[in-house]
């Protein structure tokens, strides 16, 4: 069975501090990233996930996941 690696980046301090140990850890390691978009990200916090995957992939990006509904029209 073949094993995957998978993280997911959800722009905080936690997920970010991971990946980048990761990277610096385990170079070689194939990661995969993901992000839930929730629709509600602040602007700032999509950039920090766009700054943090460029630099633990080198480019090769991430899988986003794009929300049917937006979080705040549930409520």
């Amino acid at each position: 069975m073949k094993v995957r690696h998978i993280l997911g980046i959800s722009g905080g301090k936690d997920s970010a501090a991971l990946a980048i140990y990761l990277k610096q850890k385990y170079p070689a390691l194939r990661i995969e990233y993901y992000n839930s978009d929730t629709g509600c990200e602040l602007a700032e916090t999509e950039l920090l996930i766009d700054r943090l995957i460029w630099e633990v992939t080198k480019g090769l990006g991430l899988q986003r996941t794009v929300p049917r509904l937006h979080l705040l029209s549930i409520f």
